[in-house]
């Protein structure tokens, strides 16, 4: 990269980092948890805390994609699941994906969320997950995640 092209990104674009969950999770119905993605890919800034609350606190305000998406193994007939991405410091939800399973069968199911916002430094994002039945998110990283990219 020329000095022209290097002044065109300035550093605060180096922003992004990419989670998983590293096994199956349990979720037990009714409930809003926080996924717990506790496994980094890459985290440029350190900004996401995979060990404790698992969350993303951006360094610096900016507008920022977003996405994460779980599998669930066995989705039961009937039920209804949500995911979403959750400012947890002023409480509005980012982006929500919903789903229920109206086939007769049970079967794998993936639910995706993405958003593009601006976002304040120093606030707390997480992922949040409900179902209306007991349900098992599959692990490993081809089948769950979380990531972020600063994008101005």
């Amino acid at each position: 990269m020329t000095p022209n092209e290097s002044a065109k990104y300035p550093k605060h674009y180096a922003s992004k980092f990419r989670v998983y969950r590293g096994a199956n999770y349990n979720f037990v119905a009714p409930a809003s948890v926080i996924v717990p993605f506790d496994t980094v890919d890459f985290d440029v800034l350190n900004e996401f805390d995979e060990a404790v609350t698992y969350t993303f606190t951006p360094n610096e305000a900016g507008f920022y994609l977003l996405s994460a998406f779980v599998e669930i193994i066995a989705f039961p007939v009937g039920a209804v699941a949500q995911l979403f991405i959750v400012d947890e410091t002023v409480g509005p939800t980012r982006s929500l994906t919903t789903f229920e399973n109206q086939s007769n069968l049970a079967h794998r199911q993936t639910l995706t969320t993405t958003v593009i916002a601006q976002i304040l430094a120093g606030n707390i994002y997480s992922v949040r997950f409900n179902c209306t039945a007991n349900v098992v998110l599959r692990g490993l990283m081809d089948y769950n995640g979380f990531s972020m990219v600063r994008v101005g």
